[in-house]
């Protein structure tokens, strides 16, 4: 099944039938009268939230949609049928907005919820419906309306409590894997997942019970992406409804890092000093004893060589003491890349997830010793100020802390949410000026009408 999250649809709704203007003719009335049926409704467009769905792409391959239209009435009083409505069914999370993508209508986080997108037109009157006391034998019927035609944009957006973002190869599928059912593709080359996957994790709690919460993952971010780089951002936007983000690092990739930037190895530079000059003062002692020019000479080399080292080492350490947590952020490592590009693409949207960020997963941790995990978690948690848990999602050490720890970062589920929202009422719309909506009687639009009004 391919994945498709944005689209555009056209839908017409259904014309009304036309009204008869007939009178009826019988041999025992000779007089007879008007007889003449109204026409049928057409039908409507409807659009309804299904939980077994998962992706737009019916509505690629047909995005014209058009209701039945009314029968015509009939002579002896017949009343034309109304037209067969149409009845679209959206995955849940779809979100409805105008033509231009701009404005919000509608959002279907409920299942069976239910939207009108166009009202079918009204049903044409037939003469008998204007016979009166004063008019008789009405010649004329009223002519029917015609139905609505509306274009949407579709976009899904995810229902997850829980986000998981990273560079490519990072783990979040692996831990998507090892916390849920899910049987994403797992591979050691990048992009093995190419658009989000949806899990479903449960936690004993120590009350009693479990947890159960929706867990996502998105494809990995590369730096640049909010400029197009890889997949670009395009799939962060199903992570808008997340109130709970969760960043995977490579622990192998950071400690890599440290290495290459001297973060972290003070330590080990003053250990390697020591060394350097002990080993010095053991070759001066035995270049003394030495009486032979060349072999002084080649000594002398040899210590001066040592000795730039051991001052080249020294300035090493001087410098690694001197980088501040600021600094460390403006390095690209696999952190400040994924939370760079998550501050980029927030000040484009107005949606800032960088907030959303409660927990680092460094993943990978068995290919580490245990120093080397202290050390790089240590430093990951006073360059982010954030809670570090240290996992490996193939051997499943420390997933359990960490799903633990998502579980109290969760908010708890308030019981409004838990109740099915009203049907929406979107056949009223009729343009978008400006980005604001306007209804055609009022020629202004009041952003929480729609969402009051019922079918």
């Amino acid at each position: 099944m391919r994945f498709l999250d944005e689209t555009v649809i056209h839908v017409a709704a259904g014309d009304g039938g036309k009204g008869c203007v007939s009178f009826r003719k019988a041999a025992n009335l000779p007089r007879g009268g008007p007889d003449g049926g109204d026409g049928g409704n057409g039908g409507d467009i409807f659009a309804e939230a299904d939980s077994s769905l998962a992706t737009l792409i019916d509505f690629r391959y047909r995005p014209h949609w058009k209701a039945q239209r009314g029968a015509n009435g009939g002579s002896q009083a017949k009343r034309g049928a109304d037209g067969e409505s149409v009845i679209l069914k959206l995955p849940l999370g779809t979100q409805i907005c105008d033509a231009a993508g701009e404005v919000l209508l509608a959002d279907l986080v409920h299942p069976r919820q239910r939207v009108r997108l166009a009202a079918g037109g009204k049903r044409g009157r037939g003469n008998l419906s204007f016979k009166s006391s004063t008019q008789r034998a009405p010649r004329h019927s009223a002519p029917p309306t015609e139905g609505e035609s509306r274009s949407y944009v579709l976009r899904l957006r995810l229902l997850a409590e829980v986000g998981l973002v990273g560079l490519p190869n990072a783990g979040k599928s692996s831990l998507l894997r090892a916390t849920t059912a899910s049987k994403t593709k797992v591979a050691s080359f990048p992009f093995t997942t190419k658009h989000p996957q949806l899990g479903v994790a449960a936690v004993e709690q120590e009350a009693g019970g479990a947890r159960h919460f929706v867990m996502a993952d998105v494809p990995g971010i590369l730096e640049g992406a909010h400029r197009g780089v890889g997949l670009g951002l395009r799939f962060l936007g199903h992570l808008e409804r997340c109130p709970l983000l969760v960043l995977l690092v490579d622990a192998v990739n950071y400690a890599a890092y440290l290495e290459r930037s001297g973060t972290g190895r003070a330590n080990r530079g003053a250990d390697t000093e020591a060394d350097n000059t002990a080993n010095t003062e053991t070759d001066n002692r035995a270049n003394t004893e030495t009486d032979s020019k060349e072999n002084t000479e080649a000594d002398n080399r040899a210590n001066t060589e040592a000795d730039n080292t051991a001052d080249t080492e020294a300035d090493s350490v001087a410098g690694t003491q001197a980088i501040s947590t600021r600094e460390l952020l403006e390095t690209p490592d696999d952190f400040s890349v994924v939370f760079n590009e998550l501050r980029e693409w927030g000040r484009e949207q107005a949606t800032d997830l960088t907030e959303r960020v409660r927990f680092i997963a460094l993943n990978k941790c068995d290919l580490l010793e245990p120093e080397q995990i202290a050390q790089v978690a240590e430093s990951l948690r006073q360059a982010s100020g954030l809670e570090v848990v240290p996992i490996s999602a193939i051997t499943r050490d420390g997933v359990p802390e960490l799903m633990r720890a998502i579980v109290r970062g969760l908010p708890t589920q308030n019981q409004q949410d838990l109740e099915p929202a009203p049907d929406l009422d979107l056949s009223q719309v009729a343009e978008t000026i400006g980005g604001a909506t306007v209804t055609p009687e009022s020629g202004t639009w009041d952003e929480t009408a729609w969402r009051d009004s019922s079918l």
